[in-house]
């Protein structure tokens, strides 16, 4: 066997690597170009997606070289065992062994993906024995295809590589110009709506309780402090969830469901606020440093321009090729401990500048998410040591480090002091006062073109997050206070005439209403909406809210690192004087098993909490049968009702408060 495989040993090996760095070069120009103009397309242009056309060839062309010079190689002391076919020449068959080579991981990679079956189940293995097989007897068909493809003309191999490329570019040609000129306003004679431009700013992961204007003691947010004092301020806001996805769904939807429902992308029938904001005639733009709000989840529907990775390098590293790599446990090469991945306020506002000055002088509806509060806590040099004191711990902003949250959970929260909590809160209140900043570039840029009394502005979070509370740290774990009570902020002076702070319930799922009212657009009536507007047309508070629902995922990930008493599916149910917890069990779950394993009760156990709002809205827990039976019965009927979108909702839910007020005193009143 040795003398066979090593029988072309005489012949220099460098020959074979050469034609195959070769066959690489091609293959991965094709690929990079291919991708970097559908980036281009996807993008429309706009902002730093021109340079992935030249950026992704080079990458996907470096890579592609590199692996064709392996195979190269590998094919020199092999070809007699592969029995290569010598009819065709070394190039044939070393491109075709690339090209297969990478069609084969990628369908292995989602293979195992799309089965249920774990990576080494029988299945699995033969999926993936049926894939190379097939590659294998691929081999030298594709082999005489790049061959005869080879004998052409120059002319004609470059036509193949330029053709997709023009029509790629005149698809994206039209898109562009089409952007340019959306659809103009409604102009009928009774048309009273208010055409001004909205900007719904989300910082992710900010506590209420962590901002200046919500009682917190320090001045970390002047600008938003500010912005509250000048519109309106609700002071008990809440999430839908304690993680990004399903609280964006119901930002975008005015529903619940996307939590209650498990959906993990919007339904392309849904009418999103950007969708509705586009048929208006808004311009629409989505500028997100947050990966997860992406295509693949569908939330770019309506929105003309769609942008959730700015930053040159991060597009790069979202380029498919480091997707595949990513999943075979090759690190991303913009990933790492002392690289932020999420793109930064700064720029993020740079491009939010630069739609302002372009289309400031015509109403448009612009989202921005700001992750920089999220966790690592990285802010700019200069922001790391204004709440800091001397510490010398071994903990910084990169609060995991390269653990995954659950692990850092388990390893290390129990061992942190309150020195190690007070340097991470520091930089965590650091990168709040960075965000801050940033807004204030928004504020003036708008005052300078005197579009800021006409603009609506929404300052809000999507969840909060925890710092050692409980024996936990970062979110998507509980639906404590510190992970659902968010801040919401509206500022939109040429209407809000009188400031206010409202401390009547709010939900994320206003929002989208809200606008509705305050602009004055109207909504189909088959329409599922399950929000109310918190103002009227006239800017005065509605106080309509009399409950909040919040819904938490089961979560299997953290349950195996964290402990099973996360394998369940948690739903809250807040109203005026009251907060109830309801734990829906795992399959083949036993409530017993994990008693001795718990970070809180209402993990596993049904609780429910009067709020004391002497006490700064304090939930105190508590035992009373008749509101546990009333508040468990509301929740469960909610809950179906939002599962199957009934459109009877909104009486149903007033039947559901009538019969509420007959047991909870002050119930849906402000106080």
């Amino acid at each position: 066997m040795r003398k066979i495989i090593f029988k072309n040993t005489e012949e220099k090996p460098h020959t074979k690597v050469k034609k195959g760095a070769f066959a690489g070069l091609i293959l991965g120009t094709i690929t990079g170009l291919i991708e970097g103009e559908i980036i281009f397309l996807s993008m429309k242009g706009f902002g730093a997606s021109v340079w992935m056309i030249f950026l992704a060839p080079v990458v996907y062309g470096v890579l592609s070289a590199i692996l064709g010079a392996i195979l190269g190689f590998v094919y020199h002391y092999l070809n007699d065992v592969l029995r290569a076919n010598k009819k065709l020449g070394d190039f044939s068959n070393i491109f075709a062994m690339e090209l297969l080579f990478v069609i084969a991981v990628i369908l292995l990679i989602n293979a195992n993906e799309l089965i249920t079956f774990p990576r080494l189940h029988p299945v699995s293995l033969a999926v993936d024995l049926i894939i190379l097989v097939a590659a294998y007897f691929l081999w030298k068909l594709t082999a005489l295809v790049i061959s005869a493809l080879v004998k052409l003309r120059r002319g004609l191999i470059l036509l193949f590589i330029i053709i997709p490329i023009l029509v790629l570019g005149y698809v994206n040609y039209r898109n562009y110009h089409t952007i340019i000129k959306p659809e103009g306003p409604p102009t009928t004679a009774n048309n009273k709506l208010r055409l001004d431009s909205v900007i719904i700013i989300v910082i992710d992961t900010l506590r209420a309780d962590h901002l200046s204007c919500m009682g917190y003691e320090k001045a970390v947010s002047p600008v938003i402090d500010k912005l509250a004092s000048e519109g309106i301020l609700f002071e008990n806001a809440y999430a839908s969830s304690s993680w990004t996805v399903p609280s964006h769904f119901s930002l975008m939807t005015g529903v619940t469901a996307g939590a209650v429902r498990q959906e993990f992308s919007i339904s392309p029938n849904s009418l999103t606020l950007p969708k509705r904001m586009h048929m208006l005639g808004y311009r629409t733009v989505c500028l997100s440093a947050n990966p997860l709000l992406s295509e693949a989840i569908n939330f770019d529907q309506g929105f003309q321009v769609f942008d959730n990775r700015i930053n040159i390098l991060n597009h790069m590293n979202f380029l498919k090729v480091f997707d595949y790599l990513s999943r075979v446990k090759i690190k991303r090469p913009i990933r790492g401990s002392k690289i932020k991945l999420f793109n930064n306020a700064e720029l993020v506002t740079d491009y939010a500048l630069d739609f302002i000055d372009r289309y400031s002088n015509e109403p448009y509806f612009m989202f921005i998410n700001y992750m920089d509060v999220h966790d690592p806590y990285m802010p700019p040099a200069k922001y790391r040591e204004i709440y800091s004191k001397p510490y010398n711990g071994n903990y910084t902003g990169d609060i995991c480090g390269d653990l995954s949250e659950a692990q850092f959970i388990k390893q290390h929260v129990n061992k942190m002091d309150k020195n190690d909590w007070d340097y991470v809160l520091s930089q965590y209140d650091g990168a709040i006062k960075y965000v801050d900043d940033q807004i204030e570039r928004i504020t003036k840029r708008l005052e300078e073109k005197g579009k800021l009394n006409n603009t609506m502005l929404v300052v809000l979070s999507d969840h909060g997050e925890l710092f050692g509370e409980y024996g936990l740290a970062t979110h998507h774990l509980t639906l404590s206070e510190e992970e659902t009570h968010i801040p919401v902020i509206i500022h939109y002076p040429s209407v809000i005439k009188k400031p206010i702070r409202v401390k009547s319930l709010a939900r994320i799922i206003d929002i989208y209403p809200t606008l509705q009212e305050l602009l004055g657009f109207r909504m189909t009536d088959n329409f599922f909406i399950e929000g109310v507007p918190l103002l009227t047309r006239s800017g005065e508070p509605s106080n309509k809210a009399g409950y909040a629902a919040m819904v938490l995922y089961e979560n299997d990930y953290k349950a195996s690192i964290l402990g099973p008493a996360f394998r369940r599916n948690l739903f809250g149910y807040r109203v005026n004087d009251w907060k109830y917890l309801y734990p829906v069990k795992h399959r083949n779950f036993d409530w017993n098993s994990v008693k001795g394993d718990i970070f809180r009760p209402e993990q596993i156990e049904e609780r429910l909490y009067r709020v004391d709002h002497v006490a700064g809205e304090k939930l105190i827990p508590t035992e009373n049968r008749d509101i546990t039976v009333l508040l468990r019965s509301v929740l469960l009927e909610w809950r179906e009702m939002i599962k199957k979108r009934n459109k009877n909702l909104g009486s149903a839910i007033e039947t559901m408060e009538y019969k509420m007020k007959t047991i909870l005193t002050g119930y849906n009143q402000p106080y």
